[in-house]
C-alpha cells in the first residue's frame, strides 16, 4: 500500500464533476494569482478563504480541451467555459471574459 504523507488524490473541483487524470483527461492547476486566477475561481463557485493548494480543472471545461495562454485574454479558453455544472455555461461563451 503506498501512503505517501501529502499525497492527494489529483481529481477536478468543479462542481457536478469527478474526473481523474488519465489518458483522454487532462488536469490544470489553477493560476497562481492574478485576474485569470480570480476568475477561474468565479466560474467554479469557489470561495477566496478555502485551501486552493490542490485545486484542478480538466479538460472537459475548456473547449479547445486546455486552457489558453494568459495573455491570450480574448481566447474562450482563458478561463474554465463549459460543462461547469451550471445554467450560465452559454453567458461564458460570449465573449465576456473579464
Amino acid at each position: 500500500m503506498n501512503t505517501k504523507k501529502g499525497s492527494v488524490s489529483r481529481r477536478c473541483k468543479v462542481s457536478n464533476c469527478r474526473n481523474l487524470k488519465s489518458a483522454s483527461v487532462k488536469l490544470y492547476s489553477l493560476p497562481k494569482e492574478g485576474v485569470m486566477r480570480d476568475l477561474w475561481l468565479e466560474r467554479m463557485n469557489y470561495i477566496i478563504d478555502t485551501n486552493l493548494k490542490n485545486l484542478y480543472v480538466c479538460s472537459d471545461h475548456f473547449l479547445t480541451g486546455k486552457p489558453s495562454g494568459e495573455f491570450h485574454k480574448k481566447h474562450v479558453d482563458w478561463s474554465p467555459s463549459i460543462n461547469l455544472g451550471s445554467n450560465n455555461t452559454k453567458q461564458f461563451l460570449d465573449g465576456d471574459q473579464c
